[in-house]
């Protein structure tokens, strides 16, 4: 019988000893918390201010950019993987939102006022990966094109404007076609991005973006983009309706040069019209009704999706 307590009483203080070991601490679990919170959010703080900034940086968060034959940072084709080329901008641009948000929710809005990142710069030459929907009321068109030059190819920056403003001058004939304008954000590595063509009465639409290094070269343009006109056979504008997504590269990053293609685009109305008197764009003299119209209809369509 005293064997058989002693036995008992032992057990009892065992399972004592191990129930207090095992006993919650609020004040011990908390500053254990707190540590391993603090830890993650400053990891997650260098994160979000490395995001974009370089091509490595952004594979991190999207791995399908790294093509698994080749190991190299590769944009998906139009031509051959639509369906990988839709992933990837959508991978992309959503990537960039959730940093976004995750960056503006840990500021102040006296913290954000104080953030003063230099726009990204473009560089004059880039490529694209793109495809576009036209229709002219009769027909839809749908044109693909991949490692082609960019619209945007010949880039320069607006004299007087401070970086802030760029034109697009094209090629043959060195007609300014395009304006564009980088517009910093929370994040040091991304900037949204501002689009007026003269020749389609085109826009960027958000959520559109150039990624690289504040005050330093642009090297990736994710973008949505919507044409209301195009022009006709007196080579003045006409409505019209396309919508295009893409993904643009800067062509003087040596590791894209696999990306490098010959093949051609028709996008984004590229022919030269004329615009006669103020706002017209049927080639008449006037009050210019319809010009107006045309432009208006781009401003409330930016608007109503930036505020949306």
């Amino acid at each position: 019988v005293t064997s058989s307590r002693r036995h008992v009483v032992t057990s009892s203080r065992r399972h004592i000893a191990t129930s207090r070991r095992r006993c919650f601490h609020p004040m011990r679990s908390a500053t254990v918390y707190f540590v391993l919170a603090l830890a993650y959010s400053s990891v997650l703080i260098t994160a979000q201010e490395d995001f974009g900034c370089t091509p490595d940086s952004l594979a991190k968060v999207v791995p399908s950019l790294i093509d698994n034959a080749t190991g190299l940072f590769t944009i998906p084709s139009t031509r051959t993987d639509l369906a990988g080329f839709f992933r990837v901008q959508q991978q992309i641009t959503k990537a960039i939102d959730t940093a976004l948000v995750g960056a503006q929710v840990k500021l102040t809005p006296t913290q954000a006022a104080a953030l003063d990142f230099q726009p990204i710069r473009f560089g004059p030459s880039w490529r694209a990966s793109e495809i576009g929907v036209t229709s002219n009321v009769s027909t839809v068109s749908v044109s693909p094109a991949y490692g082609h030059k960019s619209f945007i190819n010949g880039i320069v920056p607006v004299e007087g404007s401070d970086g802030q403003f760029y034109s697009v001058i094209r090629e043959q004939d060195g007609a300014a076609t395009s304006l564009v304008s980088p517009q910093p954000t929370t994040l040091p590595c991304v900037n949204t991005i501002l689009l007026a063509e003269a020749t389609s009465a085109g826009t960027w639409i958000p959520p559109s973006y150039v990624l690289g290094k504040p005050g330093g070269q642009g090297w990736l343009v994710v973008d949505r983009c919507v044409d209301i006109a195009a022009p006709n056979s007196m080579n003045t504008l006409s409505p019209s309706a396309s919508l295009y997504i893409a993904i643009q590269w800067s062509d003087d990053v040596p590791e894209f040069a696999h990306m490098r293609t010959n093949d051609t685009s028709m996008m984004h109305n590229e022919a030269v019209v004329k615009v006669v008197g103020p706002g017209a764009v049927d080639g008449t003299e006037g009050n210019g009704v319809a010009g107006y119209v045309m432009w208006m209809s781009v401003v409330t369509l930016v608007l109503a999706l930036s505020v949306g």
